[in-house]
């Protein structure tokens, strides 16, 4: 009776002890599911951050190969493996100039023969040119005598008389231009260009009043490319950023609209990043707007195409990324592979008529892109995110002829923009950005429409 009275006092206890153990077992699961769920959001963190480090990196060091050596600027993932273009000696050598170019022929006859002292007949002639300019340059200077008189009460004169007695002509105005919009020079280099070819001192502030009467006199023709580009079928916009130093604001932005069917972009420098300044270059346009994702364009028009460039670029990325692992690196290159194959069948659609482009599977096939997936990392995830909310506005291209895939003519018009803003680190004041987006606007597109006559274009202005 002892004995079983003792093994029933210590059932007893026994079974207090098994309860409290499985409460404290059920309290321990709940607390490595949660540290587990935390551990995995933590990795998801990790990976997210690594992810962005990695394209701060790019940004700042450029890509590199596997031994360290930086690769060139725009390299694709596809294009690697692939033989470079053979080049002919030829591409090597200079074009012949044309006849007319020639200023001066100098013929070089035979000598006498050293042994004989006898004149040698030539059996063939060869030709070669020989392509210089003069340095220094000789400056103009025009004495310019104006007759004053008076008749019938009224004073005349042969000219019209100028502020001052010396002024500088309108080639020194365009060089000028030139020299701080299209080469992108500082005052002191103007000056020192100036000064070395031709031997011609000009002023800081003589600089600044002839680039202020340029901007006076181009803003005409600023005004007429603008409506002109607003009267495309689609234009291009896009911004960066640009600083004012006399302003509170730490940092500024210049805006760019570019015609899709043209060659002619205009520019608003020194502006907000706000929809209002997006809204005052649109206009009252009724052209297809292409650009990025930035939520300035969103509600800006009716018909909206995204960027193709910047969903392959950024999901190129992910594909070459070093800091995911293999399993979401695979994962992540499927994914790319599928947008690359879409890419280029729609490029290839585009140059068909509109009834065959069959605008029904392109956003079935995005949709399927977009799905998510478990092996998603999170910048994935917000991209097909995006992607799914604007499967329409990346096809828009296919409902409107003309309408192109990318926003490339935008970037490629604010690339001399960018290069000025590393160079100058923005303007002093705000009617030097008035100024600086007139002979931008003008300019640039008077460069990129005639190269070889850049000069002659500029003064038929």
């Amino acid at each position: 009776m002892i004995e079983w009275r003792n093994l029933k006092r210590l059932h007893k206890r026994q079974q207090i002890t098994i309860e409290n153990l499985r409460a404290e077992n059920h309290l321990l699961k709940e607390r490595v599911a949660f540290l587990e769920a935390r551990d995995i959001e933590k990795d998801r963190i990790i990976e997210d951050l690594r992810l962005q480090v990695e394209e701060l990196r790019l940004i700042v060091f450029g890509k590199r190969d596997d031994k360290g050596k930086k690769q060139p600027v725009g390299e694709k993932m596809e294009d690697v493996g692939r033989s470079g273009t053979i080049r002919l000696p030829s591409s090597y050598q200079r074009t012949i100039p044309k006849e007319e170019e020639v200023t001066e022929t100098r013929h070089h006859p035979l000598p006498t023969c050293p042994s004989c002292q006898q004149a040698v007949t030539p059996y063939a002639i060869r030709i070669y040119y020989e392509e210089d300019i003069p340095l220094p340059v000789q400056k103009t200077v025009v004495k310019h005598v104006v007759e004053v008189g008076s008749c019938c009460g009224k004073r005349m004169m042969g000219a019209s008389l100028p502020s001052s007695n010396v002024v500088l002509g309108k080639n020194v105005e365009r060089l000028v231009a030139y020299a701080i919009t299209i080469a992108r020079l500082s005052y002191n280099q103007t000056q020192e260009l100036f000064t070395d070819l031709y031997g011609l001192a000009i002023s800081q502030g003589e600089i600044a009043k002839l680039l202020e009467r340029e901007g006076v006199r181009l803003r005409p023709e600023y005004e007429r490319m603008t409506a002109r580009i607003r009267g495309e079928p689609a234009v291009h916009l896009d911004e960066t950023s640009w600083r004012i130093f006399t302003d509170n604001e730490y940092c500024r932005h210049v805006w760019g609209m570019v015609g899709a069917s043209s060659d002619e972009g205009v520019f608003l420098v020194g502006r907000s990043r706000g929809k209002g300044v997006a809204e005052e270059l649109y206009g009252n346009s009724h052209a297809v707007l292409v650009s990025d994702d930035y939520g300035a364009y969103r509600n800006l028009t009716q018909h909206h195409q995204l960027c193709w460039a910047h969903l392959h670029r950024k999901l190129r990325e992910l594909a070459e990324s070093s800091v995911l692992s293999s399993c979401v690196l695979l994962h992540c290159k499927e994914v790319f592979t599928r947008e690359r194959m879409l890419y280029s069948k729609l490029a290839e659609v585009l140059h068909l008529p509109a009834p065959l482009r069959n605008y029904h599977d392109f956003s079935k096939a995005l949709t399927e892109l977009a799905i998510p997936h478990p092996l998603d990392p999170p910048q994935l995830s917000r991209i097909k995110n995006r992607l799914g909310k604007n499967i329409n506005r990346y096809l828009t291209c296919l409902r409107h002829p003309g309408v192109p895939l990318d926003n490339n003519a935008a970037e490629r018009a604010l690339r001399p923009v960018v290069l000025k803003r590393k160079i100058s680190f923005g303007s002093v004041a705000e009617k030097g950005a008035r100024t600086l987006e007139t002979l931008l606007s003008v300019l640039l597109t008077l460069k990129r429409r005639h190269p070889q006559n850049f000069f002659g274009a500029y003064a038929g202005v």
